[in-house]
């Protein structure tokens, strides 16, 4: 975004609170479902079309706790949607969807093995809320839950979103004969449900609340949890492949890798970590470390070795707790990279292993119209956590000498050897191996550094191209990394600072656009946190005039400390635009926002491909796609490659005046490829054959 977005603030949803009041009698029906099983969903990542505000993000459906809720905007449209990442392809045999009283009348569960391409398993349009318990059958990496129409004046909320696999939930539901394929609890006697009159009061049993829900967590707390590597070998050798619990299936690195390489699994939230195991193919690490971390940025070593012989490390005994798990790998065993079947986490904390008797809350929801108030006091549940401590031993089953090693062949265009890798036709590609921003190369490769006022950010502030520097990866003396930096003392004009970074030629349009960035969530130096930042990649024309109909524009665009409407929660938009006018301020765009911290490094990446008529453009984060926008905000015309680094102006001095305070975002790499789709495994490939010869930067797009 450049200085067309001065009006930028006023683009997204102040979330309209209308609270409104419902009465919820709890009580137990008879027909009650008690389910024992392997929730799938649980403690997953989620993503929803919407929320409410802060404490009602998607996450909150999936985190077994029967107090803590999914909302949507209210009063909302009648689309809205929740999907939660499931890890892998797995059958899904049941569907249990505990509504709050704001339920669907009309919705779909779907699966997709993309997040992208959807297929329903099942649809109702006679919906009437408290909890659905549902026999289905299909398949998918992602399961959605797809509301058309509403069941109240309000949005939609789900207390919880459980998916089971063909095995489902072990139910016992005595209100639904057997060959039944919808379960609905029904509300008791002591409760009213009159939908026919639009004046008719509705007391709705959510939850009710002396369920006991046992729920077991399955012991390795890294199975099918998502996995994030510093390279892989190429497809088929995800850093996934490590986590989803199969014997045949392996993560690889690079080959032949440099010595430091690392593999981590986000396991949701934080842990109690005891007991780690890594399955080693032939190509182990003789020198790691197990790490732990609460950020994925800073990471504290709760095991070390310099004798690994590869086999099994069955390492017990440990201590330390965070919600990721990395394994960093700093010298080979051998002359491949490294490699891993299976990479396994146990614990206690956070639900593992234990059994949680949930009681929902004993609130009271009178939904009576539109202009009803809204009470909601949660109870929370009672939970018991036996966890047995490890004992402190490691067993290692040692390799013999003469093992070999059998690898199946990577396809040619996911090695990292310069010999067999095949590049696209046209590519841009820049390791930002530059001196400064005044260095000669940075302006004659393509690149212009901003200097001067104006928009976006506060008024009369300033871009500097003295915020724009490139330093040495303190991992490696031989890599740099670009550094933007936006400085702040709470006012604007000249006591705020901010970075761009702009390619000066409109050429890019379809392809694969892919940088590796650090997000960070908090200043530097100084103080105090909570200035709303905006750390951004994203791709622009001009605006010509108001409302022009040529105008194109493609973001990520992370709010580490939240805005536009999601206070104090760090934030990813992604917006497609068709075109703006400033000025009265109008919007035709549409934007995917995503709560969670991205704190550290990741891997961003955006397809454009289709053209116009069935075109898409997809947004991914670390391989994983929370984005997909088409229609007429499909870009139509050429654009320019972006990164800046601003406050929202409308907020700037509201955490504090007088004490300057810098954040900074980071790049690693730049990639572009021409009319070429790829996924973050080939354009990783791609990038470390560039490293393997030496080439700093390259550029063959006309």
């Amino acid at each position: 975004m450049t200085n067309q977005f001065t009006s930028l603030q006023k683009k997204h949803w102040l979330k309209a609170m209308l609270i409104v009041g419902l009465i919820l009698v709890m009580v137990l029906p008879a027909g009650m479902v008690s389910a024992v099983g392997t929730n799938l969903a649980l403690n997953k990542t989620a993503t929803s079309s919407s929320i409410e505000g802060t404490g009602f993000e998607a996450g909150k459906a999936v985190d077994g706790s029967a107090t803590t809720r999914w909302a949507s905007v209210e009063p909302a449209p009648n689309t809205e949607w929740i999907y939660v990442d499931l890890g892998s392809t797995t059958a899904i045999g049941e569907v249990i969807l505990k509504w709050e009283a704001a339920y669907a009348k009309s919705y779909q569960v779907q699966t997709s093995d993309d997040a992208s391409t959807w297929t329903n398993i099942y649809s109702t349009t006679t919906g009437d809320g408290a909890t659905d318990d549902l026999t289905v059958s299909g398949s998918g990496r992602y399961v959605r839950v797809s509301m058309s129409v509403r069941g109240t004046a309000y949005g939609y909320s789900l207390w919880e979103l459980e998916v089971y696999g063909t095995g489902g939930a072990t139910a016992t539901n005595t209100s639904v004969a057997p060959t039944a394929t919808r379960t609905n609890t029904p509300v008791a006697s002591t409760a009213t449900n009159t939908s026919t009159a639009p004046t008719a009061t509705r007391t709705n049993t959510s939850v009710p609340p002396t369920a006991t829900n046992t729920a077991v967590a399955s012991g390795n707390l890294a199975l099918n949890k998502t996995a994030t590597s510093s390279s892989s070998e190429g497809t088929g050798f995800e850093a996934g492949k490590a986590v989803d619990g199969s014997a045949t299936t392996r993560w690889a690195s690079v080959e032949p890798a440099p010595n430091t390489e690392w593999i981590y699994v986000d396991l949701g939230q934080s842990y109690s970590i005891s007991h780690v195991v890594l399955k080693w193919e032939a190509a182990y690490g003789k020198s790691y470390q197990v790490q732990t971390s609460d950020d994925h940025a800073t990471w504290t070593n709760i095991y070390s070795t310099t004798t690994g012989d590869g086999a099994t490390d069955d390492l017990t005994g440990l201590s330390g707790s965070g919600r990721y798990v990395r394994v960093n790998c700093t010298v080979r065993g051998t002359a491949y990279g490294y490699s891993l079947y299976e990479f396994e986490v146990y614990g206690s904390g956070g639900g593992a292993t234990a059994t949680n008797t949930s009681v929902p809350p004993t609130a009271t929801n009178t939904a009576v119209g539109p202009t009803a108030t809204r009470t909601n006091t949660p109870v929370p549940p009672t939970a018991t956590n036996t966890s047995v401590a490890p004992t402190a031993t490691r067993t290692n089953t040692p390799v013999p000498p003469t093992a070999t090693r059998t690898n199946t062949a990577v396809p040619p265009t996911a090695t990292a050897t310069s010999a067999s890798v095949s590049h696209p036709a046209n590519e841009l590609f820049d390791d930002f191996t530059y001196t400064g921003p005044s260095d000669n190369n940075l302006t004659s490769f393509g690149w212009a550094v901003r200097n001067d006022t104006g928009g976006p950010g506060p008024t009369g502030s300033g871009f500097k191209s003295s915020n724009v520097t490139f330093v040495t990866d303190p991992g490696n003396a031989s890599n740099k990394f670009l550094r933007m930096a936006a400085t702040t003392n709470g006012t604007a004009g000249t006591g705020t600072s901010q970075a761009q970074l702009d390619w000066n030629a409109y050429k890019f349009l379809e392809g694969t656009y892919a940088t590796r960035f650090y997000f960070s969530d908090a200043p530097t130096s100084g103080s105090p946190d909570g200035d709303e930042i905006n750390e951004t990649f994203f791709t622009i024309t001009p605006l010509n005039f108001d409302l022009d109909p040529a105008y194109s524009e493609n973001d990520f665009e992370y709010l580490a400390n939240g805005g536009w409407g999601i206070a104090n929660s760090p934030t990813m938009w992604n917006t497609t635009w068709e075109t703006y006018r400033p000025d009265p301020w109008l919007k035709d765009g549409v934007s995917t926002s995503t709560v969670g911290s991205l704190n550290g490094w990741h891997d961003l990446l955006m397809t454009v491909s289709g053209g116009q008529t069935n075109g898409h453009v997809k947004y991914y984060v670390d391989g994983v796609l929370v984005a997909d926008h088409s229609g007429k905000y499909y870009p139509e015309s050429l654009m320019s490659i972006d990164y800046n680094i601003w406050y929202i102006p409308e907020t700037l001095g509201n955490a504090g005046t007088g004490t300057t305070r810098t954040y900074i975002q980071q790049a690693d790499w730049m990639y572009f490829a021409q009319n070429t789709v790829l996924n973050q495994a080939q354009v990783n490939a791609l990038v470390a054959d560039f490293r393997a010869q030496a080439l700093a930067r390259k550029n063959n797009v006309p």
